[in-house]
């Protein structure tokens, strides 16, 4: 290998460098100021100047990706000014890049939100432009999910540029030229069905070198104007480090960023300064560079070209991000956690209110009716617009500054009133073709003034924004020491749970609502009656007794204290598990709004002082073990948790447990909740990234903020009998612990320092938050907790009642129906309806997005080897909804953001198929440094460690696998596999060798690495099992994280012949191809 990369060096010696110049200006939609604020300040006057500019010079072209600011800019323009636009975008010279409402951040977000915030944009440029993206743009996330690549693929880019991986593989890759790859999600197959054929998703990916601004002394607004006295000497500094960035890529072809954050507002500036030095680095041969402006397209068009370039293939994401070793930004999975609350409720309340108005829209298609059907889309179509904001990279992160945090909670407050404007017109259309004088609140409330008029009525509308049918407890709130009954629709009374403690402040009445998918059922609130109601017990413990709450699929024991101990349950057969729960702290003085910095220090457990008082409440539906009191560190610090457990067997969240803790916390301090469980779970645990599950493992040479994950919705920790699943209302961080059993979820951090990373603020958060969470156990080999339970927590039942009370039911029955349900069946639990929407205001388009919620290969959750196959189904839309609710004209297969049915292919690029390698890293101690990285320029770094990455192999494994793909090799061609080059694998194949070796391999300790013979931190010599599922070949002779030596049994197909590699790149010998490529001889592409 070590022969390879010097012959790609002379290579790039030979070969005149092309240099794609890309002006871009990249502009957060709030982050130091609000979006409205930066866009009167900066975004307006940007794109007047860049616009003017490129007409001075038919060669200058520009890159914009934030549609939110496009649109908002291009509304009051002049029809010139458009037109001017219009032909710079026709004519290539202007590209959208990415081009969703927002650059959203990767790692928080659900999969749906980002879909829909990525349509919106997609939406307007189709609408306005007649163009669609090709290129993603996602260069400033921290971070970057697997997700994006899949939902790049399905979306229909042709490639994708990311910025921020971690810093030690981004070194890495630079010495082995692996910056561009094929970035395939590491098990997430069956996500295209052509020809039923199912494929896995990949897409061609760029990693920037060195960020996305422009080198130091080249920000020309900032380091100054170049003239005709300074081009030469700023010339030649910009060819040696042009050619410098060109050694960490395979071509001759390089991608060169000009721009940083709210640049090119003096356009002119920008443009003449560097047309100054491409004109004298074009005129003088010998700097053999060519350089010009240029679009991301006409760069990946180039490498396009390139059919002798290999590409490697890398599977898996880039969490945790950290920018030194020192440094990991995992904090903000956690920062400003009211903020992420106010975020999910907004996203729920958005998804009732468009599915309600969609069915609507069905049921009346064609009829003439009271609803004010263009004022409620364009309030619709307003708040997605705004709720996309809360997408961006620092807004649901919690990393703006806490003017801009207050504004978006704010923010949502707004938007939930203005939706739940259209969610009540929808409801009473749905219910009544005439107009109601019964107007409606979206409230789970009954008012003062209505519990006075007993023997009067409320109408309890209730509404399934989800596609299963459910059975779920409502819980209305009433004023204390008042009584109420609820009725269905006949009148007949229905079994209900009156709470009441004032410790607890709770006053509610409680029943089990049945609905079916997207369905509507109208209950009744009776004031001043009891009838069917059972009065909860509410009792003080006696500090002395352990604690049970218990129905008939499960059991969970507390100590006196209200701390949970185990959990049983009926599939278990019984047997308790052990899950000590804890709240705990880290105790912390460098953690910033991104960065979690645990200095080597322990959680502490939180103590309550001696007035904390353990309730419990038991009820007929439901009961409670509930903490009400202080922290005995402040006696200011409220403290409340409550393990909750329905009573029903007919409830759907019957065999959870419930929690939920409303606290603050101390100054320097982050807050957790630690499970220390029996199970054996390896230092694993599996989180929901919105499309899988991935494993993520504890390395135990790393500290513990270098172990945190993203958890959007949902983890597992899994064992060989059994499993424990739980859910998160809100995005927040997890980890596995350093200890087997382990499960920690970090919720709330209130901070005293920036830290660094130019927000320049302390997040110093104070609020009382809620956390929701549901915990599930069960036996090995059942995905119960990996369906529809989930979407159910996220997507609560929307209860709307009457603002008036009623006289009698008659009143509300006599006009309007009393239950609606449109749907022909529920769908089955693992197919899930992701949203549906109206797609405009004139056209009857319903939009549909259908998720399978269980992948081929979910056996990688069950040690036992006995998981489940995905059932694969065929769906008829026209019978999905009941003829009298819709009838179906059409139905058109689009993309995921609404692009053109014939979906097709991205571009194909050759395959080198060794795999990027994904292994953690030891600290090299004599790397610790007291400056910036200057490989990272631009990122704000602190700069205290580095490290190397570090690259190794398991032969053992790669000659398996070199048997294995071999065989299949022999099979005939699948339908659909002549869509790729002969000397490119089928995707699916691929995929096909990435669950044969499913799994993380083992840990490799410190000690381990030691005996294999490593030098400078890196691993030398032995067997290596990989990590994440992608094994590495080969005896290992490595150096500085680069692998050496030794005989390579290939990966993926890359066989035979000695391998001398290094970098990771495979060289010399005999090479046994695939598909036709063979000896050296391509096979061809495209």
């Amino acid at each position: 290998a070590a022969v390879l990369v010097a012959l790609a060096a002379a290579v790039h010696a030979q070969q005149e460098l092309v240099v794609h110049v890309i002006p871009h200006s990249h502009c957060d939609p709030g982050w130091l100021l609000s979006f409205e604020q930066y866009f009167a300040s900066d975004v307006s006057p940007i794109l007047d100047s860049v616009v003017r500019e490129m007409q001075a010079n038919p060669n200058r072209t520009f890159a914009w990706a934030e549609i939110s600011f496009f649109e908002k800019w291009w509304d009051v323009q002049s029809h010139t000014t458009k037109r001017i636009v219009a032909d710079l975008v026709r004519s290539g010279r202007w590209e959208f890049v990415g081009g969703g409402w927002v650059q959203h951040d990767e790692a928080l977000p659900s999969i749906e939100s980002i879909v829909d915030q990525m349509t919106e944009g997609h939406e307007f440029l189709r609408n306005t432009f007649a163009v669609v993206p090709r290129i993603g743009w996602q260069v400033d996330p921290f971070g970057h999910s697997g997700a994006t690549a899949a939902l790049h693929a399905m979306t229909g880019y042709d490639a994708l540029v990311i910025n921020r991986i971690p810093f030690e593989k981004k070194a890495g890759y630079k010495k082995s030229q692996t910056m561009e790859f094929i970035w395939m999600p590491s098990d997430i197959p069956s996500l295209f069905a052509q020809s039923d054929t199912l494929i896995q998703p990949y897409i061609f990916t760029h990693v920037l070198h060195t960020h996305y601004a422009a080198p130091d002394g080249f920000d020309f607004e900032k380091d100054g104007r170049v003239s005709e006295f300074d081009a030469e000497s700023r010339a030649e500094t910009l060819v040696r480090i042009l050619k410098d960035r060109s050694e960490a890529y395979r071509t001759n072809q390089l991608l060169f960023p000009l721009g940083d954050d709210f640049k090119y507002r003096d356009a002119a500036t920008q443009f003449r300064s560097m047309e100054l030095l491409m004109n004298y680095i074009n005129s003088n041969p010998r700097f053999g560079v060519r350089i010009s402006f240029s679009t991301p397209s006409r760069y990946f068009d180039a490498l396009h070209s390139m059919h002798s370039i290999r590409w490697p293939v890398y599977r898996g994401d880039f969490f945790p991000y950290a920018d030194n070793g020192d440094s990991y930004w995992t904090g903000f999975y956690s920062t400003h956690p009211q903020l992420k609350n106010v975020i999910r409720d907004t996203e729920a309340v958005l998804r009732t209110s468009e599915a309600l108005f969609a069915t609507a829209r069905m049921l009346y298609r064609n009829t003439t009716v009271w609803v004010d059907w263009d004022g409620n889309f364009e309030t619709l179509q307003s708040v997605r617009r705004d709720f996309a904001l809360f997408l961006h990279h620092d807004g649901i992160t919690g990393t703006s500054r806490n003017a801009v945090v207050a504004k978006l909670i704010e923010s949502a407050a707004s938007q939930r009133r203005r939706l739940s404007d259209v969610a009540i017109a929808s409801v009473l259309s749905l219910m009544s073709r005439t107009p109601l004088a019964l107007p409606l609140d979206m409230r789970s409330s009954i008012s003062v003034d209505q519990i006075t008029d007993v023997g009067k009525l409320v109408a309890v509308p209730v509404f399934n924004s989800l596609a299963w049918d459910r059975t779920q407890l409502v819980h209305l709130s009433i004023p204390p020491g008042t009584s109420v009954c609820i009725r269905s629709h006949d009148g007949s009374s229905i079994s209900s749970q009156r709470t009441e403690s004032a410790l607890l402040e709770i006053s509610t009445i409680s029943f089990l609502a049945t609905l079916p998918g997207f369905g509507l059922v109208v209950y009744f609130a009776e004031m001043g009656c009891s009838e069917g109601v059972s009065m909860a017990q509410v009792s003080e413990t006696d500090a002395t007794n352990n604690i049970k709450l218990q129905n008939h699929f499960l059991t969970a024991e507390f100590d006196p204290l209200g701390n949970l101990l185990s959990m049983t349950t009926k599939s278990l057969g019984g047997r308790a598990i052990s899950i000590p729960a804890q709240l705990m702290r880290y105790h912390t003085s460098n953690s910033g709004a991104y960065m979690f910095r645990s200095q080597g220090v322990e959680a502490q457990p939180v103590e309550r002082n001696a007035n904390s008082l353990v309730t419990t409440i038991t009820g007929e539906l439901w009961s409670c073990v509930a903490v009400a009191g202080y922290s005995s560190s402040s006696a200011s610090e409220l403290l409340r948790v409550a393990w909750s457990l329905s009573m029903s067997e007919r409830d759907s969240f019957s065999e959870m447990l419930g929690f939920k803790v409303s606290t603050s916390t101390p100054s320097n301090t982050e807050m957790v909740l630690r499970f220390s469980t029996e199970l054996s779970n390896d230092k694993t645990v599996y989180v929901d990234n919105g499309l899988e599950f991935v494993a993520r493992r504890y390395n135990s040479a790393k500290r513990v903020d270098a172990n945190y994950f993203p958890m959007p919705r949902a983890a597992l920790l899994v064992s060989p009998t059994e499993h424990l699943a739980v859910f998160t209302h809100r995005p927040l961080g997890v980890t596995s612990g350093s200890q087997d059993g382990t499960l920690e979820l970090m919720f709330h951090r209130n901070l005293a320092q920036d830290d660094g990373r130019g927000l320049s603020e302390a997040n110093n958060d104070q609020s009382v938050c809620e956390t929701s969470l549901m915990l599930g156990l069960d036996a090995a080999g059942t995905t119960k907790f990996r369906g529809s339970l989930y979407q159910m927590f996220s997507n609560p039942l929307q209860v709307f009642v009457t603002q008036e009370t009623l006289n009698s039911r008659q009143q509300w029955t006599e006009n309007s129906l009393v239950e609606f349900t449109p749907m022909t069946n529920s769908l089955p639990p693992y197919l899930h309806v992701a949203s549906m929407r109206v797609r405009d205001a004139v056209s009857d388009d319903i939009v549909l997005r259908m998720v399978h919620l269980h992948s081929l290969d979910d056996e990688q959750l069950e040690h036992s080897g006995g998981g489940i196959q995905s059932v694969g189904l065929r769906l008829d839309i026209a019978a999905l909804f009941k003829p009298s609710v819709s009838k179906v004209l059409a139905v058109q297969t689009t993309t995921l953001t609404l692009g053109r049915s014939n979906w097709r292919l991205p571009m194909v690029f050759s395959v080198d198929l060794l795999n990027l390698v994904r292994r953690d890293v030891e600290v090299d101690e004599s790397l610790v440094l007291d400056r910036q990285n200057a490989a990272e320029a631009g990122v704000f770094l602190s700069g205290h460690a580095q490290r190397l990455a570090l690259i190794g192999g398991n032969e053992d494994l790669a000659d398996a696998r070199i048997v294995e793909q071999t065989e299949a090799l022999k099979q005939p061609q699948q339908p659909g596999m002549e869509r790729f080059s002969p000397a490119m694998p089928h995707p699916e194949l691929l995929n096909q060798k990435a669950r044969a070796s499913h799994g993380p391999g083992p840990a490799v300790e410190p000690a381990q690495r030691d005996a294999q013979g490593g030098q400078d931190g890196a691993t030398q010599g032995g067997q290596d099992g990989g990590q994440d599922g992608v094994p590495q070949g080969g005896q290992d002779g490595g150096q500085d994280g680069v692998p050496q030596g030794g005989q390579d049994g290939g990966q993926d197909g890359a066989q035979g012949g000695q391998d001398g590699g290094q970098d990771g790149v495979p060289q010399g010998g005999q090479d046994g191809g695939q598909d036709g490529a063979q000896g050296g001889q391509d096979g061809g592409q495209d």
